[in-house]
């Protein structure tokens, strides 16, 4: 039992790895402004398919993961963060 949790713990932080990765590639020119925030795909991704292992917390500390890869303060880990919380909210309500 104890295998198969780790293995999930694995392919959870190796997506925000490919995330993180992803994120960093420049894109060529004027395709730069199509480029999506793979940070936050990825973070709204595993919020929604297992919240319960995946939650704002783990939204800051990728927040502030891509902070320290970019070398400044971006404000990514806040909006991150907020917006996990808004996309987790859904089950909050979804029960009423």
């Amino acid at each position: 039992m104890a295998s198969n949790e780790w293995k999930g713990r694995f392919v959870i932080w190796g997506s925000f790895l490919l995330a993180l990765i992803f994120q960093t590639i420049p894109w060529p020119g004027t395709l730069d402004l199509l480029r999506p925030s793979w940070i936050l795909l990825v973070t709204c991704y595993w919020v929604m398919a297992l919240p319960h292992r995946v939650n704002v917390g783990s939204a800051l500390v990728m927040g502030l993961l891509w902070d320290l890869l970019l070398g400044f303060h971006s404000g990514d880990s806040w909006n991150d963060d907020v917006d996990s919380h808004l996309l987790g909210g859904y089950e909050l309500f979804g029960d009423a």
